[in-house]
């Protein structure tokens, strides 16, 4: 090999270097938002499953927002249910850098009305949220205001952190390329760390379309059986768990949750 050669090939490892990296120091996953038809009966059932004192009520629309440890998730009103987006919470975030790297690796974005995070839209237009890290403080000093709430029963869950998202992808090689520009270099098949929390595809299939498939929430111990019972009365529709220690159930509006004890 001529020394042009060799200097070539250490000029293309580094660029595939610089390509698995990413500036953005992501702190973990800071929210999920999903839309219901009916946004006072999600809440009262998320409420109950996570506890009733840490809610909120946007104070120009019908959106509640509901805390998980140091996550949480927004329940928004539409006709159909989905999941909107996920959030990535980015110490130090500064929107112009964030715009500066986006474009370098020619990743489209589109900032929200707030002009204070932006989104960017995978290859099958599923959304991730750049934002600032600890997104329930901003809320409750800008856009929210308490809404608690008076439970029957003791909560079912201690809510730690929004820890793990899966989302189905049509087109594997493709999305992982998308990702890893976005999320750095994966640590394994599909599989990438965002800060302390994991984001994983998976292949969509007839059951599993593409989009968001599953999010996980990390909680103090429980008791399995008894928080399967809870679940029943509560009208949750228990799933066979994909992770051992992990509980797996489809809420009323059919989005898959997984509960895992915390570490």
């Amino acid at each position: 090999m001529t020394r042009r050669q060799l200097i070539a090939l250490f000029a293309g490892a580094a660029a595939q270097r610089a390509m698995a990296q990413t500036p953005m120091k992501f702190r973990g996953l800071d929210h999920i938002e999903f839309t219901v038809a009916d946004v006072e009966k999600s809440t009262a059932f998320y409420a109950q499953l996570f506890g009733g004192a840490d809610v909120m009520k946007n104070r120009t629309t019908t959106r509640r927002y509901l805390k998980l440890g140091t996550s949480y998730m927004a329940i928004d009103r539409a006709d159909a249910p989905r999941v909107d987006h996920v959030c990535l919470g980015i110490e130090n975030f500064d929107i112009a850098e964030v715009h500066a790297y986006l474009t370098s690796q020619g990743l489209m974005y589109r900032d929200y009305p707030s002009g204070r995070d932006t989104g960017v839209n995978d290859p099958d237009g599923t959304r991730l949220q750049l934002s600032a890290a600890d997104g329930w403080t901003s809320l409750a000093a800008q856009t929210a205001s308490p809404e608690p709430r008076t439970l029957a029963q003791p909560e079912v869950f201690q809510p730690v952190q929004l820890s793990w998202i899966q989302v189905s992808v049509t087109d594997m090689a493709k999305s992982m390329a998308h990702y890893e520009k976005l999320l750095g270099r994966p640590t394994g098949r599909g599989a990438f760390m965002v800060g302390r929390d994991h984001f994983d595809l998976v292949a969509a299939s007839e059951t599993s379309k593409p989009g968001f498939r599953r999010f996980t929430i990390r909680a103090e111990k429980f008791d399995v059986a008894a928080v399967t019972r809870r679940l029943n009365t509560l009208g949750a529709r228990m799933e066979n768990a994909e992770r051992p220690g992990a509980i797996q159930f489809l809420d009323p509006d059919g989005f898959r949750v997984e509960v895992m004890t915390a570490a």
